[in-house]
């Protein structure tokens, strides 16, 4: 007897969904309680999509938790018609004798309403539906919270700094990579996971931003307080992790950010990040640090080259 209260609890007035992060209250009421850390307060009007999320919806939400409430059907979903061009005769055949007609229709949600967040508020006032021309949203965000870059430079193992931007520079593309292709980098012997040696080529980057753009920028200028970030910027001379060697391949290239208390030195950072766990195929890894070894440059040549010699095979450089 027992059981069967539990069963018609669970399926007529609360159920738990663990895989969904939500619970199920009276068949009518989603409440999803590990939503978005940044949100704020929003209410939505969703006419769902007439396939997997069909039906009209109350969506409230609250900090990280948002209630979706099935609702009586008030607006439609948007709906447009395409004509099926490029079916075979069989097939065009075959659905003229069916429908009568080539003609099929998309459907999308419509959406009307707007959510706050900590950096600013998304509106909805139409059909979402993922393609810009069609959707009917905007954001708009809080220049109070945006960052407005005012130096962007690396720094190579030399201890040269190079200006990457800054408000007299602003290198293109190619001269970027010129920089960074002829360069002395920080060079260290690491052991991936499953023994294999592999060499961190590495240069630290630093970016100066001020808090503040648009009016806050114009009118409070130099009164903006700036966040500073360094990291050590680091590129692998062959595939790391247990995905190396699959059709996704594994990690080439990756960072180790400076946070509050590190010390800004390249060593320190690069056993940092191999003191860290990685995540691949939805299983932990972790590298180990060797040695450091002479300081040298980075380029495609160098990966391919180490690469080559990993397979045995006979390195030749590309024309």
């Amino acid at each position: 007897m027992l059981k069967i209260i539990k069963a018609w609890w669970s399926r007529n007035v609360f159920s738990v969904n663990p895989w969904h992060d939500k619970f199920v209250i009276l068949n009518f009421i989603d409440f999803y309680y590990k939503g978005q850390s940044d949100s704020v307060f929003g209410i939505t009007l969703d006419s769902g999509d007439n396939d997997d999320y069909p039906g009209n919806k109350l969506i409230i939400q609250i900090w990280k938790y948002s209630a979706w409430i099935k609702i009586p059907r008030i607006i439609k979903s948007w709906a447009q018609k395409h004509t099926f061009t490029s079916l075979s005769p069989e097939a065009t055949a075959q659905r003229l004798e069916k429908f009568g007609h080539l003609d099929y229709f998309e459907y999308h949600a419509r959406k009307f309403g707007f959510h706050m967040q900590t950096h600013g508020i998304h509106t909805s006032f139409g059909p979402s539906t993922w393609d810009s021309q069609s959707t009917k949203s905007r954001y708009f965000s809080f220049p109070w919270r945006e960052f407005d870059l005012v130096l962007n430079a690396i720094c190579d193992a030399a201890g040269v700094e190079h200006i990457e931007k800054d408000k007299d520079v602003r290198l293109s593309f190619e001269e970027r990579h010129a920089i960074k292709d002829t360069m002395p980098r920080y060079v260290f012997l690491l052991r991936d996971y499953d023994g294999q040696e592999i060499r961190a080529y590495c240069h630290m980057e630093k970016r100066v931003y001020r808090i503040g753009t648009g009016w806050v920028k114009k009118y409070f200028g130099a009164l903006r307080p700036t966040r500073t970030f360094i990291e050590l910027d680091i590129a692998f001379d062959g595939e790391t992790g247990p995905e190396k060697g699959s059709w996704k391949g594994g990690t080439i290239g990756t960072g180790s950010r400076a946070e509050k208390g590190d010390k800004i030195d390249a060593q320190y950072l690069i056993e940092k990040y191999c003191a860290g766990t990685h995540r691949a195929k939805g299983a932990s890894y972790s590298m180990s640090f060797v040695r450091r070894d002479p300081d040298a440059p980075y380029t495609n040549e160098t990966y391919r080259k180490a690469s080559a010699e990993r397979r045995g095979e006979t390195y030749a450089p590309l024309a």
